[in-house]
């Protein structure tokens, strides 16, 4: 049984590819892209977020911890 008090947010991939084809689109072609990949997301699958964001050609990732950072590159993500 999870804890009551733990968020999970749950992120469907194909918006998320959509969202970041919108995003780009109105940037200046030489704008870089930063995604925030923090707390774990929220318990929403880093990893997979990371990994796909990084397929579509996020420049940078941001986390809150370097615990996070280290787990990321553990995966092959930089």
């Amino acid at each position: 049984m999870s804890d009551p008090k733990e968020t999970i947010l749950e992120i469907d991939l194909g918006a998320l590819e959509h969202n970041y084809h919108f995003l780009k689109s109105r940037l200046n072609p030489n704008t870089k892209f930063l995604a925030v990949v923090k707390a774990f997301a929220y318990g929403s699958e880093a990893i997979a977020i990371a990994k796909k964001m990084e397929a579509l050609g996020v420049d940078y990732f941001a986390v809150a911890y370097t615990k996070e950072g280290a787990i990321l590159r553990d995966q092959g993500i930089t």
